[in-house]
Formats: C-alpha cells, sequence, structure tokens
C-alpha cells in the first residue's frame, strides 16, 4: 500500500502499522503527515491516544513575536521592556559566559518570564534549560539531534535553513532563517523570503 509521508510517497508493507514505518524513518508519530488516497491517516499509539500528548510543553500556536536575546545584564529589564511592546517568546542565546555566569542570569529570566505569562527558550543547552526550568531548547541543525534534546523531558526548538529541513524537521517548532545577513550567524548565508513563504505554506509546526 502506497502511503505519503511529509511529502514523500512510500511503501507501507503488509502486517506494518503507520506507527512502525514512522520508526523506521526515525520519526515520531505526532511529528508527521501521513496521507492515504489525500486523507490523513491515524499514527498515534494507543499510549499517545490515551494521554493525549507525549510533550507537556506550551503551545506556540498562538503566539507570534520572538525575541532572541544574549544573557546581557541588563537581561530581566529588557524582557520586561520587549514583553510590554508584544513580544511574547523569549530565548537566551548566549555564547560567551560560563555555566556557573549563565545559569544565575537563565534563572532571572525565567523568573521574568513566569511572572510575565512569556515561554521562555534557551539555546543549544537542554541541560541548563532544565536546571532553569524553562519550556524549550532550541538547536540547530549540527547541534544534539530533536530526538535526544527531548529525553531532557523538555520542548525543543529546531533552526531550519531550508525547505526540506522544514518539510522534515519533528520539532515543536521551527525558527526559519536567517533571513537577511547577521553578524550573530557569521558564515551563514541569509535565506531570504523565499524560505519564509515556503514556511508559510508548508510547515506542520508552529514557526518563526
Amino acid at each position: 500500500m502506497k502511503v505519503i509521508v511529509n511529502n514523500r510517497e512510500l511503501e507501507l508493507q503488509p502486517q506494518a502499522t503507520v506507527e512502525t514505518l514512522l520508526g523506521e524513518l526515525g520519526l515520531q508519530p505526532r511529528y508527521a503527515l501521513v496521507e492515504r488516497n489525500g486523507e490523513p491517516v491515524e499514527a498515534r499509539s494507543s499510549f499517545e491516544k490515551e494521554i493525549g500528548s507525549l510533550s507537556p510543553v506550551p503551545s506556540l500556536a498562538d503566539r507570534r513575536l520572538y525575541l532572541v536575546a544574549p544573557a546581557r545584564p541588563d537581561l530581566v529589564e529588557l524582557i520586561e521592556q520587549a514583553v510590554r511592546g508584544g513580544v511574547d517568546v523569549v530565548q537566551v542565546r548566549e555564547k560567551a559566559l560560563s555555566d556557573r555566569e549563565l545559569l544565575p542570569r537563565l534563572q532571572a529570566a525565567r523568573e521574568t518570564t513566569r511572572r510575565l505569562g512569556v515561554p521562555l527558550v534557551v539555546n543549544d543547552r537542554p541541560d541548563l534549560a532544565v536546571l532553569c526550568e524553562a519550556d524549550f531548547v532550541h538547536v540547530g541543525q549540527d547541534d544534539l539531534p530533536v530526538a535526544a534534546a527531548r529525553r531532557f523531558g523538555i520542548g525543543v526548538g529546531l533552526s531550519t535553513h531550508a525547505p526540506e529541513e522544514i518539510d522534515w524537521a519533528d520539532a515543536d517548532y521551527i525558527g526559519v532563517g536567517p533571513v537577511y545577513a547577521t553578524p550573530t550567524k557569521a558564515g551563514r548565508p541569509p535565506v531570504g523570503l523565499e524560505l519564509v513563504r515556503y514556511a508559510a505554506l508548508h510547515a506542520r509546526q508552529p514557526w518563526f
């Protein structure tokens, strides 16, 4: 039997289940779009059907403005002002500080975002994300795989830079870009607006 998984036509062997096929592809059922004859195919496990969702993280479906900020000394004040201006997701991305210096700033950011009702994302460090009780960790294409990061028990965001990366993303949300050249992504060519348009049409999860 032919099925379509994330826009790829695949053969489902006799006696095999959609869930088994997704496992062979390294995809979790809740992050895969499976169709047969143009209709969605149920792919969730019986355990997931019982509890509803395998990932106890806040939904970002209604979020619109995503701030990425370094762990600067005035981070709390920055977050407060940004949220007043409309930001509704905050990521802390810090490459220079030691873990000892970074953790208290992440904890302060967590206290602030919790008070303001805004999800907190920690870039690249699921261990520190857990320690500061963040909602998500954000990883890149060359960082810890999404499935491995999810084992820390938090939500996972993933950077994408090409259409196929959007198609195959199994994260809770994706970042699309960089749209323009930026010094924070040295050596990373900008993707332009075409990839943004592609994400608007094809992304299966919230995207920013």
